[in-house]
């Protein structure tokens, strides 16, 4: 079994922390957006415009939520020891998809087997 060195943890926990921070604050400015609402639009085309933005805005919020989720997981597999291995097989995830990727909970064949299933379901 492959042991991360303690400076490797580090950088990976610095990424994770710096990532959180990023969309943490990323969505203050998109939850602006959203609660602007509109200011008495009468025009047709700017109020279909703002809901427009608005829904973007919701869809931003959504999956910067789901990656906040992921990278808060990936900070916790690193306090428990787990971080770094498959969730799936337990081998140890390669640091270049973790380079890639820094909350990865899947070695890539597992990640692979996850999205053929998860296509296969959707088509049923």
């Amino acid at each position: 079994m492959r042991v991360l060195r303690k400076s490797v943890l580090t950088s990976y926990r610095q990424k994770l922390i710096s990532r959180l921070l990023a969309l943490r604050g990323a969505q203050v400015s998109d939850r602006k957006v959203l609660s602007h609402g509109l200011s008495r639009e009468a025009d047709f085309i700017s109020a279909a415009l703002h809901t427009a933005e608005e829904s973007v805005s919701a869809e931003i919020l959504m999956v910067q939520n789901r990656e906040m989720h992921h990278v808060e997981n990936a900070l916790n597999r690193l306090g428990d020891g787990t971080y770094g291995f498959c969730e799936m097989c337990s081998r140890p995830i390669p640091l270049e998809r973790l380079d890639a990727i820094p909350y990865a909970k899947r070695c890539v064949q597992c990640q692979r087997e996850v999205e053929r299933k998860w296509a296969i379901w959707q088509l049923v």
